[in-house]
């Protein structure tokens, strides 16, 4: 299929990542999945503000729900405004925009050389 992609993150801890993405499984729908497993607990990232946890670590399993109806993108975007004007630091430091490009890249340096890649935090 064109234009589809996954990517497996392992972290130093065990936990496991996948971001799974496509344009050309629906007409005019971008399509992405991110699923992270850890010990004790796996998340489905259904959208930008809904996810479900699973809670694996006790003798029952459980799950949990988290749900928003905010724009998350005019949120981010009113906080970083705000930093700005009021001399703060916002809500989430330049260097996660780091670690996300550094994650980007090193997804696209191992898709290209078809081989995994470590990055160093």
């Amino acid at each position: 299929m064109e234009d589809v992609s996954g990517t497996v993150i392992r972290f130093e801890s065990g936990g496991l990542a996948v971001v799974v993405d496509s344009n050309g499984g629906i007409l005019g729908r971008w399509e992405s999945e991110v699923k992270v497993i850890l010990p004790g607990l796996t998340a489905d990232f259904v959208d930008a503000n809904r996810a479900v946890c699973y809670h694996t670590g006790g003798p029952w399993l459980s799950q949990t729900e988290i749900q928003s109806v905010g724009d998350v993108y005019l949120a981010e975007t009113l906080d970083l405004l705000g930093a700005i004007e009021e001399d703060r630091p916002p809500a989430v430091p330049i260097m996660e925009g780091v670690r996300s490009l550094r994650l980007a890249l090193a997804a696209t340096e191992s898709a290209m050389q078809d081989m995994p890649v470590d990055i160093v935090v």
